[in-house]
């Protein structure tokens, strides 16, 4: 208990503490003198704690640089380099483990085409003989869904691939080409993507000849099998594809016969032509008239029978304008006359009009009755090989026109009373 000093009159002695009194204040004292050493020596412990952490802290790493390139010291393993030979040994043994990885693949998978293709074959075997192939040929449309089957790709079988597998391996055993070997490897994995695509395949074929049986079964049954119905069809398709070359080659022949009529016909044009012109030239060189003068045109010469067929294939090509049926008649050298039926021309209508006349004017007037194609004069004949009139001067103009009609006149007048006979000019 503390005594205030100030209130301590003058002349007064402080009053005594009891000892208990000294005892608590002094070992108050002491406690507090420990907890200041106490808490100045932990002070002390971990300034120096942190101190020390500080001075062992690790430097921060620097910033990454360029890398240099890391090289190698040679390996010497005290072998040596390894010889080419065994290299190439490796290779191929390589390349044979390869066959045998492949050649056991399709090993697996031929079993399975096996079954596919034995199941097709045995529906087909037995559905070409039975009643469901006869409701199938009974209806045209599922007759040739079946047809069309039939016409699909054969495709590949077993035994195919198991030549090809047995090929494989015994050259495998043999080979010591790096390159044949290779291509043993692709052969097979070749018939292993075949055999798996044709199994899928044969599959498919079968389910759609089941779904086929399944739709006909509504079907009566038809007299035949269905084999023989194939067979029949089979035979027609032949026999229209037949017809149709045949038709196709007739009428290339056809148009070969007339184009070599064409040329024929022309080329007699010409001599015609030439023989007329040198029947001309004797004529005159002899002091005569010309060979198609007036006085010779009263008379002419009449072909004999065998002269008349020799000519035939010319009268049928150049006569057309003339021996056609039509309505059209010469009335005069420039005006036609029309019948109320179709008749081939007369003959003495072409003579009374002066077209026969061994003469120019004659010529130009046959041009006029057989080549005139006019929209006025409704010339219905056709022309054949004789020339359209364009104009008059077209005959004098052209010796290719020039012949064919003078080849014309002459034929009509040597051969006129015979073609009136068998009916090809009326009279």
């Amino acid at each position: 208990m503390s005594t205030d000093l100030g209130s301590i009159r003058d002349g007064e002695t402080a009053p005594e503490f009891s000892a208990e009194q000294r005892a608590k204040a002094a070992k108050k004292a002491w406690l507090w003198s420990n907890i200041f050493v106490i808490s100045l020596f932990a002070l002390i412990f971990f300034g120096g704690l942190l101190l020390s952490l500080y001075l062992h802290q690790p430097k921060p790493p620097p910033k990454p640089g360029p890398t240099p390139p890391i090289v190698l010291p040679p390996i010497d393993d005290g072998l040596g380099p390894v010889p080419t030979a065994e290299i190439q040994r490796a290779v191929l043994s390589l390349a044979k483990v390869s066959v045998s990885v492949e050649a056991a693949t399709l090993e697996t998978k031929i079993p399975e085409l096996k079954a596919s293709f034995d199941a097709l074959r045995d529906l087909l075997s037995t559905t070409l003989k039975d009643e469901s192939g006869r409701r199938i040929a009974a209806n045209e449309q599922h007759l040739a869904q079946f047809y069309v089957m039939q016409l699909l790709d054969k495709g590949v079988t077993p035994e195919e691939l198991q030549s090809v597998l047995r090929q494989a391996v015994a050259d495998n055993r043999t080979e010591s080409d790096q390159m044949v070997v290779n291509s043993i490897v692709i052969e097979l994995a070749n018939a292993c993507e075949q055999a798996h695509n044709w199994t899928v395949e044969y599959v498919k074929r079968r389910q759609t000849l089941d779904e086929l049986i399944r739709q006909s079964k509504s079907n009566a049954p038809a007299s035949i099998t269905l084999a023989e119905a194939v067979q029949s069809r089979s035979q027609s398709l032949v026999e229209k594809k037949n017809r149709q070359i045949q038709h196709a080659l007739n009428a290339e022949s056809q148009r070969l016969s007339e184009e070599r009529t064409l040329v024929e016909d022309e080329l007699k044009s010409q001599d015609t032509a030439v023989a007329s012109l040198r029947r001309q030239i004797r004529s005159l060189e002899s002091g005569g008239q010309p060979a198609n003068s007036p006085a010779q045109s009263d008379a002419p010469h009449q072909a004999s029978l065998e002269e008349y067929q020799r000519d035939l294939p010319r009268i049928r090509s150049l006569l057309q304008p003339f021996i056609t049926p039509g309505y059209m008649q010469p009335k005069s050298a420039d005006e036609f006359a029309y019948a109320i039926t179709k008749t081939p021309m007369s003959h003495s209508a072409l003579t009374r009009s002066g077209a026969l006349a061994a003469e120019p004017q004659g010529l130009i007037t046959l041009f006029f009755i057989g080549g005139s194609k006019s929209a006025t004069q409704n010339n219905d004949r056709p022309l054949g090989g004789f020339p359209r009139m364009n104009a008059i001067t077209e005959l004098s103009n052209s010796e290719d026109i020039s012949a064919r009609v003078s080849e014309a006149q002459l034929l009509l007048q040597i051969h006129g009373q015979r073609l009136v006979d068998n009916g090809l000019l009326a009279p």
